[in-house]
């Protein structure tokens, strides 16, 4: 029964061996040098790609297979075993089946009193194993050459490139950056963590600031900009801009920014802020003590300006005695306080409703009541005007004045504009229909593109009148995508001229008309950032290059959004892939909550994919891409912006448009 279970124990171990394809072996060199195997494992046909030949010695048959290249190795490893020593060589066979297999043996010789030599080892399958290393071996090749060329960028730019780790738990750790943070600093190198490294360098006036608005900040996965001072090894007081956003990741967050030397500018900007502060304040102290007593009821607080109510009064006082003593009503707005209070923090928001009130005053005749109506929007009542022209006057000259200056913050000065609303005192029957009309008036100007004057009744929709500077900076952005993507720069000059017939067809405002166009060459800028193996792959990408590929919309829509006057145009920029159907990228956004714009670049940006050819794919004729259209609307495109893409298509097919400005 023993003997039973040995069998077992060996057939088991024999299959073992098998399954991952290594064969053992038992064989004996003769006193005259010749080689013989009498016994192989089971599993040789699977090495060989068949059965060993019949009448032949394995050994002879196995020396047989032996690529000629590695001949010498496999004999120099034959001359060990004869010698009775161990031996360990790796060489490459020829199989029955025609595979070349790399193999690697493994044996030990005994030597005997009559001058024979018993070998016994095993031989393995290492094809697989060689294959993954020289893989490895490609892509650590690769991965060195680019680093060559990122660290070669690197150098030529001056700022802290970084990218910190924060896990749940433990210190950060550094995973990038384009110079070693001392560098940087300018200090010796500490033993410390980064961040204890870093916060050494920092002014102990603000160390407080940045462990409480920027570590905490990026340990918490939240996105900031903040300016603080450092001291370097030469003991200088430097002025930095640390910006950054943060990335979950497994286990934490990772903090993306970049630290810019501010220096220079940070002391420009404070000795102007410092003299403007002091002019600002004595005004305030004058004021505050002259209205201190009206404040507590009838003023705002921040700007020193009659309120809501108290303006309401004012309104309807002057009101009952229009017929005899016509006025003007303004009404303005600050333009892009949003994103003000977004990028330099709510405090210097306030500051800059306190310098608009400041360039107001300073050009109104004394007799206007002047309020804070609510947020960033303000309130003038003009006595004795009576003409549009009149109150168009007033209106330019406060704007221009808010243009013209750069206002005093505690985050340095800032150019604002303002949109202005007006109509006289007989456009309404009441305060109240007064003020909405106003209001409209306001509103068409900020639709307009904003840094306006419209009067109740003015028939002025005009485009913004910097539209050629916008187009010129959306251009630049598309040429440098096209340059980067390798694909004619015509792609996106056709996408934003049709994006703009489309929008053009569907009776959109001019404002918005312009949005489309700009996001029409500017759609494709994100892709400034996707790797080249990915960008320019002729075949069909694999999941994980896809995954890299969609992220172009979210990043080309961020760079789009830090540049000021194309800024609207970011929303259009990132949902241009949403599907009217909800099963598009980034964010699946379903029917109606996609931008409009972007559902009109998505149209253009398909009808011209479709016209052109590509590198996987010939361009469609001009009536099948009208088919693809049509079945498009509904799941991919929005039937009324698919509607309106026919529409103009087919006017420019028969002559209706010049042909170059459609493609077809």
């Amino acid at each position: 029964m023993a003997g039973s279970g040995e069998h077992v124990d060996l057939e088991r171990f024999l299959s073992v061996l098998e399954g991952v394809r290594t064969v053992p072996f038992s064989g004996e060199f003769s006193p005259d040098g010749s080689f013989h195997a009498p016994y192989t494992g089971p599993g040789i046909h699977l090495l060989l790609g068949g059965d060993l030949p019949d009448g032949i010695d394995g050994g002879e048959f196995w020396a047989t297979r032996v690529l000629p290249a590695d001949r010498a190795i496999y004999d120099e490893g034959m001359a060990l075993q004869r010698h009775g020593e161990f031996c360990q060589m790796d060489y490459r066979i020829e199989a029955l089946d025609g595979r070349v297999l790399s193999v690697r043996e493994c044996s030990r010789g005994t030597a005997r009193p009559d001058g024979s030599v018993r070998v016994d080892g095993i031989v393995t399958d290492v094809s697989e194993q060689r294959a993954r290393e020289q893989a490895a071996s490609e892509l650590e090749g690769q991965l060195s050459a680019a680093r060559g060329r990122l660290d070669s960028v690197l150098s030529a730019i001056d700022e802290y490139l970084y990218a910190w780790r924060y896990p749940v738990h433990g210190p950060c750790v550094i995973d990038f950056e384009s110079m070693p943070a001392a560098t940087f600093l300018d200090r010796p190198a500490s033993a410390g963590d980064a961040e204890q490294e870093w916060m050494e360098a920092v002014h102990p006036d603000d160390r407080a600031l940045v462990a409480e608005d920027v570590l905490a900040a990026q340990h918490a996965g939240l996105p900031g900009s903040v300016e603080y001072r450092i001291r370097d090894g030469r003991g200088r007081t430097r002025w930095l801009l640390d910006r950054w956003r943060c990335r979950r990741e497994p286990g934490g967050f990772i903090a993306e920014g970049i630290v810019s030397d501010i220096t220079t500018r940070k002391q420009a900007q404070d000795g102007m802020a410092a003299a403007l502060a002091s002019k600002q304040v004595a005004y305030v102290a004058l004021e505050e003590a002259r209205r201190a007593a009206e404040r507590a009821s009838n003023t705002d607080p921040l700007t020193g300006l009659a309120n809501r109510r108290s303006f309401q009064h004012s309104l309807d006082r002057a009101m009952v005695t229009a017929a005899s003593e016509p006025f003007g009503l303004l009404l303005l707005d600050v333009d892009h306080f949003k994103r003000t209070n977004d990028t330099h923090g709510h405090q210097s928001g306030d500051d800059v409703l306190v310098a608009v009130v400041a360039c107001m005053q300073t050009t109104l005749p004394e007799n206007a009541v002047v309020g804070r109506w609510g947020g960033e929007e303000f309130t003038i009542l003009v006595p004795g005007v009576q003409s549009h022209d009149t109150l168009r006057s007033v209106a330019e000259g406060i704007r221009l004045a808010v243009r013209n200056e750069r206002l005093a913050t505690r985050r340095g000065a800032l150019a604002i504009t303002i949109s202005c609303g007006g109509v006289l005192s007989c456009g309404g029957r009441d305060s109240e229909e007064l003020v909405h009309a106003a209001d409209a008036a306001m509103y068409r100007a900020k639709q307009s593109g904003r840094d306006r004057t419209l009067l109740a009744g003015d028939d002025r929709t005009e485009a913004p009148s910097d539209e050629p500077e916008l187009l010129l900076i959306a251009q630049s952005f598309a040429h440098t995508a096209s340059i980067r993507e390798g694909v004619p720069e015509m792609h996106c000059a056709q996408v934003a001229e049709l994006a703009g017939r489309i929008a053009t067809r569907l009776g959109l405002p001019a404002a918005t008309v312009l949005r489309c166009r700009l996001a029409g060459w500017l759609h494709d800028v994100g892709k400034i950032a996707i790797p080249d193996r990915v960008l320019g792959k002729p075949g069909p990408l694999t999941s994980a290059e896809w995954r890299v590929m969609v992220t172009h919309a979210s990043f080309g829509a961020d760079l789009v959004a830090r540049t000021p006057g194309i800024a609207e145009s970011a929303s259009a920029v990132r949902h241009h892939h949403e599907r009217w159907d909800g099963e598009g990228y980034p964010d699946r956004l379903l029917g109606p909550d996609i931008p409009l714009e972007a559902r009109v670049v998505s149209a253009a940006d398909t009808w011209n994919a479709m016209t052109h050819d590509r590198v996987y794919r010939r361009a469609l004729d001009f009536d099948s891409a009208c088919a693809e259209v049509l079945a498009s609307a509904g799941s991919q495109l929005d039937p009324a912006v698919a509607d309106a893409l026919l529409a103009v298509v087919r006017e420019a097919r028969v002559g209706a448009l010049p042909a170059s400005e459609i493609a077809a």
